[in-house]
């Protein structure tokens, strides 16, 4: 698992947040159009990369795969695990409808999500897989543990 203060911070600056709350990276995409992320000068992918770092090691014989169906998305909370089965199986009519209404919701501006909320609901997701540690998390975070604090007061979290 990598461990490095602020790294998820520096993925987020480079992420460009939709109305469905993707994180999408564009730049440095492989040549099957999934994003990779240069970290001590090796190349991971990065929503391989950003599972690592807020859930910890992948098992053997699972994927990370992408609820979504975004492959440039790194958003956390859009990941899960899962078999390659799994993955080829999950994308249903429904859900590819769901998609298309997604994005003429988009187009017409109608119900976007905030993205205070997003803030908030990654920090809560983060403190709570950390055990309500504001060090941990703001290291996660990519942030100070001040300003760590200051949003959990703004969102009462604790």
């Amino acid at each position: 698992m990598y461990a490095k203060r602020g790294i998820l911070g520096r993925i987020q600056e480079k992420a460009k947040i939709t109305f469905t709350g993707c994180w999408e990276i564009t730049a440095g995409n492989n040549s099957n159009g999934y994003p990779r992320f240069m970290f001590n000068g090796d190349a991971y992918q990065a929503y391989r990369f950003v599972w690592e770092i807020c859930h910890g090691e992948i098992p053997e014989g699972l994927n990370v795969l992408h609820k979504c169906h975004n492959k440039i998305c790194v958003n956390p909370f859009h990941l899960n695990l899962g078999t390659a089965q799994d993955n080829a199986s999950d994308i249903t009519i429904d859900q590819l409808e769901q998609k298309e209404k997604n994005l003429e919701v988009c187009s017409t501006n109608k119900n976007p999500i905030m993205l205070k909320e997003l803030e908030r609901e990654t920090i809560q997701k983060v403190l709570e897989e950390n055990k309500y540690s504001r060090t941990k998390t703001a290291a996660i975070l990519g942030t100070s543990t001040t300003t760590l604090w200051r949003k959990i007061k703004k969102y009462k979290l604790l």
